[in-house]
């Protein structure tokens, strides 16, 4: 009789012990679909609100819309900087040369030129390109664009070895203009 009475109060506590297993499931199935129709409702509200802000800004300031206008720097001038390596392009522009070139105290980047220059430049010297103007949209975060983040729009029109005064901290930079559209 002891044993009945004991099998049977093992299997009410593993009967309750399920029981509360399964509403403990209910209970976090609902928790969790709670969660994320609470996080669905403030990530619409929060949509809305950049929306109606982001058009407001744009109305404010005389424009349709913030995002509408792009940037463009538009690149002219002429630039100093030093050959450290001369190499013939095998890959892009075959039979035409590429220089490592580097501005002043800066880090190195490709020149292209449309025609073989091997002979005409000195490794380790530093010289003055001219190159024809060029226009290049750029990220809105972007507020001082460089050049050499360009430079595969560069085309050289001419160069000459640089003079002294336009060495160094004296060194030609490129004039860039930023316009939005």
């Amino acid at each position: 009789m002891k044993k009945i009475i004991a099998v049977l109060l093992c299997l009410v506590l593993v009967v309750s012990l399920a029981a509360c297993a399964g509403e403990d499931e209910a209970r976090k199935a609902g928790f969790e679909e709670g969660r994320k129709a609470g996080y669905d409702e403030g990530y619409a509200a929060g949509k809305d609100d950049g929306y109606k802000t982001g058009k407001e800004d744009g109305i404010k300031e005389g424009k349709a819309s913030v995002s509408s206008s792009r940037k463009y720097a538009k690149f002219s001038g002429s630039f100093t900087a030093s050959v450290m390596k001369l190499t013939e392009d095998g890959y892009a522009l075959p039979g035409n040369t590429v220089a490592v070139v580097h501005f002043f105290q800066d880090g190195p980047f490709l020149l292209r030129f449309y025609e073989d220059i091997t002979g005409k430049l000195i490794e380790g010297k530093a010289y003055v390109f001219e190159f024809e103007t060029f226009e290049v949209l750029i990220p809105d975060d972007e507020q001082y664009p460089d050049i050499k983040n360009y430079a595969t729009s560069i085309k050289v029109t001419g160069y000459r070895a640089a003079k002294d005064d336009e060495m160094g901290m004296q060194s030609r930079m490129p004039e860039v203009e930023i316009t939005e559209r």
